[in-house]
């Protein structure tokens, strides 16, 4: 698609922008409380059409964020060029393109709403578990691969290896509580992480589960205090939405 050049270099500067934008300060601009629509997680969650889901902001959104209409507007012009296009074939092939772009850079903004409204629960849960309690998160990681796949992700990507399963928990000890004459008593956190590979496996539900039980096991042999875990899992993951070993013994 032919665009002269004035416009085409402050195209690539809109696109870095929003890219970095997306990529860096979006999940840090958003909460629930937020007077930019954009930034409202209360908003961005809700579901009018399902009462369960459904949830009022407590405020009015009043401001804008210059960063979003920049992706906004920038998209916005991008299509007007496409529609100018006289070749038709050319012009849908293009369009087809726009459009799934398009489609990946909203799910991208709707992916750092839910991060941001996870992590906001994840502080909220660490800072009132009790003694006997611990938060964990577990994810796949990078497969570890033999020697020869060694390389680039491009080289190995797609390549069966080793699959290695990461289990990190956090738990609070308040008898070390420390307090200073500027600021109020906090408790002591600890953190224990614990990897699990497994020679041969497809990441499966069966492995997953497998895999975290395998891990919560050998850490309640190590952590006998620890009566009740709270899970914490990505939502692109392997774990989103699934079933979990029962935490609770």
């Amino acid at each position: 698609m032919p665009v002269p050049q004035v416009y085409r270099k402050r195209l690539l500067k809109q696109i870095d922008l929003a890219e970095q934008y997306q990529k860096v300060i979006h999940s840090g601009h958003c909460s629930d409380n937020s007077d930019c629509i954009t930034h409202c997680t209360t908003f961005g969650l809700s579901d009018p059409k399902c009462p369960e889901h459904e949830a009022k902001c407590t405020q009015a959104h009043t401001s804008d964020c210059p960063d979003c209409i920049n992706i906004s507007r920038t998209l916005d012009e991008i299509g007007e060029m496409i529609k100018q296009i006289s070749n038709e074939e050319f012009k849908r092939e293009t369009k087809y393109d726009f459009d799934n772009a398009s489609q990946h850079i909203i799910e991208w903004s709707r992916h750092n709403i839910r991060g941001a409204r996870q992590n906001e629960a994840k502080n909220q849960i660490i800072s009132q578990i009790g003694d006997d309690e611990a938060f964990c998160t577990f994810d796949w990681g990078q497969n570890i691969l033999p020697q020869e796949f060694r390389g680039k992700q491009s080289t190995y990507f797609g390549k069966k290896g080793m699959s290695v399963l990461v289990g990190s928990f956090v738990w609070k000890n308040s008898s070390t509580i420390t307090a200073t004459t500027t600021s109020p008593s906090t408790p002591t956190f600890y953190t224990e992480s614990y990897i699990l590979a497994i020679t041969n496996a497809a990441q499966t539900d069966l492995d997953s589960l497998s895999a975290n039980e395998i891990i919560i096991k050998q850490f309640k042999e190590n952590r006998m205090h620890i009566k009740n875990l709270h899970k914490h899992t990505d939502n692109a993951g392997n774990f989103s939405s699934r079933q979990h070993p029962k935490l609770k013994k």
